[in-house]
């Protein structure tokens, strides 16, 4: 069963929220458009709409195609699905030349 958890403001924790309330939320596009929406989270019943594969409510996660960009890190910019791999945060991750496999672990 999916369960909704809603990050905090700080981002450092998160908790459970049956039905919980739609939350403001504010990004800058790229080309420096500014945005703002109001996202309802999804309840509990809800949850499974985008967990579920073949009837088996699965864990959904970061895809390889998501993360295949680069990234400035303390020691330099990089493509952040090569660095994940090579510190051991992923496994089992596409080349960033082939990241069409989907998801990653």
């Amino acid at each position: 069963m999916g369960l909704p958890y809603v990050w905090n403001a700080e981002q450092t924790e998160a908790t459970l929220e049956i039905a919980p309330d739609p939350v403001t939320v504010h990004w800058t596009h790229p080309s420096g458009a500014r945005y703002t929406i109001d996202y309802v989270i999804p309840n509990t019943n809800q949850c499974k709409d985008c967990h579920n594969r073949s009837k088996a409510v699965v864990p959904i996660g970061p895809k390889a195609r998501n993360l295949n960009k680069d990234f400035s890190y303390a020691e330099g910019r990089a493509n952040q699905l090569a660095y994940w791999t090579r510190i051991g945060y992923l496994k089992g991750a596409p080349p960033p030349e082939n990241p069409a496999r989907g998801g990653v672990g």
